[in-house]
């Protein structure tokens, strides 16, 4: 296996909730209300509406970058976003964008030709493989927050 198929068999596990970390994002926010996802539990902490929406800016920059665009960050409005439309229609749609930018990315990376990977990425001082593993990890430590702050979520409720 080479590194662009193992970065692809990474890609593909830890979406499909088969990563050796644990749960999925999509696993673990599928049982969370609109009303959990919106709740945050303290000064400096985020919702896991905004971790979602946060995962999407970020995958939404990686796939740009992939495609050879100079990308410098995010405002932070598009960083952490406020959810303004707090409706069970609004938390689906952001969930189903969520898999939408996965997909995004997993197809943005299968174009990336395997000689690019030791490249640096327009504009950036790093390379296409640190963009790719980075996108990874980001996605693996929210993972984990989400698992976190719905359980906080879940517990206050019952309190």
């Amino acid at each position: 296996m080479n590194e662009q198929e193992m970065l692809q068999h990474l890609i593909t596990r830890i979406r499909d909730g088969k990563g050796w970390h644990g749960r999925d994002i999509a696993d673990l926010t599928a049982d969370v209300t609109a009303e959990e996802a919106g709740m945050v539990l303290g000064p400096g902490t985020h919702s896991v509406w905004q971790i979602v929406l946060h995962l999407i800016a970020w995958r939404d920059v990686a796939c740009r970058l992939l495609a050879g665009e100079s990308v410098d960050g995010l405002p932070e409005a598009r960083n952490w976003p406020a959810v303004i439309d707090t409706s069970i229609h609004a938390w689906l749609h952001a969930r189903e964008e969520l898999a939408a930018s996965q997909q995004r990315f997993a197809e943005a990376m299968m174009l990336c030709p395997a000689s690019n990977l030791s490249k640096p990425v327009p504009g950036q001082t790093y390379t296409f493989k640190d963009l790719l593993f980075g996108v990874l990890h980001h996605d693996i430590y929210h993972a984990g927050q989400v698992a976190i702050a719905r359980n906080a979520v879940r517990a206050r409720s019952k309190a």
